[in-house]
């Protein structure tokens, strides 16, 4: 490509933002390690979480779906109900008590006022029996709770916290390049391709692990196939070597039990083998790499192969399922006891002595205090749902995968061309 068509930005290139390298948008179509997108590159301020400004009550009502009471709601229209039932048992038997002992007060002969007194007496304390069993097994499922939750929530975030930040930054491979391969006799030009084509390879096994994990291609591997070639980071050789032109329309053959993590890591073997291709030995001259730097450039490549199949296997070996079905059990019968068992003391002490409204919002008020125990609980256990696969479909708490690889196939880009706009390099 001549000159003045390298130095013709490519409007595709060009963010919008300006937050992107301007050089890039000037180098040439065939120097990219792979075709991304600049404003799908990840920046700091691209997060969803930090980048709107506006005042927190007006995000909350902007994504209330997203928001505590949004991820909640479930569990608070569950709770609202329960309590219905429970200010119906209560209001039920505060009556019974009033008209039953109505009732006794007002017969004349002494034997049937003793025996409806005896029986009204015997009603009650079956009822107050219980509800001390009631208060026993509530007792006994909030401490089953707390202590799965807790143990569950932390487990989960600790799996969370251990694959996603084990995400390989392709870029180290290039820097390291960068300071060990030298042009040598084939000159600058065949050791920028070599690079450019070993960087590609290390984003193909990249693209492959993480579109597999993320699932969202599992049923459509057609589209996936199509994505990596729109990349520019899969050739029709590759295809057919990585055998994906037989796959036809085959389910889950993108998810992370299947065919394509079998496969993933032959790019990186094939860059391996570039590499390999390039360290002069005393029988061959003429490659980029020293034979003293082969081991650094071999390793760095091996690093990125450990920390993707660290990343694949918390994927490959989720979390039994019988974990979260414990968790969620003991929530909902503690969510339905401890509705159901919340007392109307105020009422049915004081009913009868003062103004029956106020008496039922303090009985209320003094409930509320367990709706937001269960509410923040339910909130933990939704946390833990989150993070299980931090690479699914959710687009406000889950890592958009096109927007990794297009941020990796940048950050490689731009660490290989340091100096391709002029006047740059001076």
């Amino acid at each position: 490509m001549g000159e003045e068509n390298e130095m013709v930005p490519k409007k595709d290139r060009q963010s919008k933002r300006g937050s992107i390298l301007p050089l890039l948008a000037f180098i040439p179509e065939t120097n990219l390690v792979g075709s991304f997108d600049a404003d799908m590159v990840e920046t700091p301020e691209d997060n969803i979480h930090h980048k709107d400004g506006r005042p927190w009550h007006i995000r909350t009502l902007a994504r209330i779906r997203y928001s505590l009471f949004g991820v909640t709601f479930k569990a608070f229209a569950v709770w609202f109900v329960l309590y219905g039932i429970n200010i119906a048992f209560n209001w039920t038997e505060h009556y019974w008590s009033q008209s039953k002992g109505n009732t006794c007060r007002n017969m004349t002969e002494l034997a049937l006022k003793t025996a409806c007194e005896d029986a009204r007496t015997l009603k009650k304390g079956w009822i107050e029996k219980n509800k001390e069993q009631f208060q026993t097994f509530e007792e006994n499922t909030k401490t089953a709770l707390t202590f799965l939750v807790g143990a569950f929530v932390k487990l989960m975030i600790a799996r969370w916290w251990a694959q996603t930040s084990k995400i390989p930054k392709l870029n180290r491979l290039a820097i390291r390049m960068n300071a060990l391969m030298r042009e040598g006799d084939k000159g600058e030009e065949s050791m920028k391709n070599t690079k450019q084509e070993i960087l590609r390879l290390a984003c193909l096994s990249y693209s492959i692990v993480m579109l597999s994990i993320s699932n969202k291609y599992a049923d459509e591997p057609q589209k996936a196939i199509k994505l990596l070639k729109d990349k520019q980071i899969i050739t029709e050789k590759e295809i057919k070597q990585l055998g994906f032109d037989k796959i036809g329309d085959e389910k889950r053959f993108f998810s992370a039990n299947g065919g394509a993590m079998l496969k993933w890591w032959r790019p990186l073997n094939w860059a391996m083998w570039m590499v390999q291709q390039e360290t002069e030995t005393p029988t061959k001259k003429g490659g980029h790499l020293d034979p003293s730097n082969f081991k650094d450039v071999s390793k760095e490549i091996g690093h990125i192969y450990d920390s993707l199949e660290h990343v694949a296997d918390y994927n490959i070996r989720p979390m039994p399922k019988i974990a979260m079905q414990a968790v969620q059990v003991v929530f909902w019968v503690s969510l339905v006891i401890a509705t159901l068992d919340n007392s109307w003391k105020n009422i049915n002490n004081f009913g009868n002595h003062g103004s029956k409204l106020m008496l039922g919002i303090l009985d209320i008020l003094n409930n509320i205090d367990e709706l937001v125990v269960y509410i923040l609980l339910f909130a933990w256990i939704k946390m833990a749902e989150i993070v299980e696969n931090p690479f699914g479909a959710d687009k406000h708490f889950d890592i958009n995968i096109e927007r990794q690889i297009d941020t990796e196939l940048y950050v490689t880009t731009a660490a290989l061309h340091l100096f391709d706009v002029k006047g740059t390099k001076d």
